[in-house]
């Protein structure tokens, strides 16, 4: 997958976006508004450090969206050429639909 996006369309005609994330102030947005609340407080690394791997370019990010609406996120640690994935996570309202 490039920088750009990719598009796919479901049998619901929704047409899904994945985006990697480029300016930190999304990831921040994402950090505030969703991540806290969907991790528990001491599986949630300080802010402080996830901007420093990103500065490194080691961190990676990426949000599914419908639209301009976030469906799911992914955050990845990367060093060399091995990512572990470090935060995934559905929108609420989507979970445990498959």
């Amino acid at each position: 997958m490039s920088n750009g996006k990719e598009v796919r369309e479901t049998e619901d005609s929704v047409n899904l976006t994945v985006k990697k994330l480029l300016r930190f102030s999304q990831v921040e947005r994402i950090y505030a508004s969703r991540l806290q609340q969907d991790f528990a407080p001491d599986e949630v690394r300080p802010l402080r450090l996830i901007r420093k791997s990103w500065d490194r370019g080691e961190y990676p990010c990426y949000g599914l969206y419908d639209g301009r609406r976030l469906l799911a996120y992914a955050f990845l640690d990367c060093k060399g050429r091995r990512c572990v994935l470090d935060y995934f996570a559905v929108s609420e309202e989507h979970r445990g639909e498959g």
